[in-house]
């Protein structure tokens, strides 16, 4: 199997399962029965699916100055 091709189906992976979490917080946020409640779930699944989205983007970039400033926006996305 070649790598290019392993390197874009792992990070399609990678990009697919943020999405889909983002859109199971979108869901969480019209379902749930309180503000709390909608604040918590959103606010963990955001920032899980903002992180595998970076990391599959960071996997489909390889090693450069791009990767460094994925790296960059998740940490800073991730104290925020």
């Amino acid at each position: 199997m070649d790598a290019q091709l392993l390197i874009s189906i792992l990070s399609g992976c990678f990009i697919l399962l943020g999405v889909l979490a983002l859109l199971i917080g979108a869901l969480g946020l019209l379902r749930l029965p309180d503000v709390y409640c909608r604040i918590h779930a959103v606010g963990m699944i955001d920032t899980a699916g903002a992180s595998f989205i970076i990391l599959g983007l960071v996997i489909h970039e390889g090693v450069s100055l791009v990767t460094v400033k994925l790296l960059f926006i998740g940490i800073f996305l991730f104290f925020t």
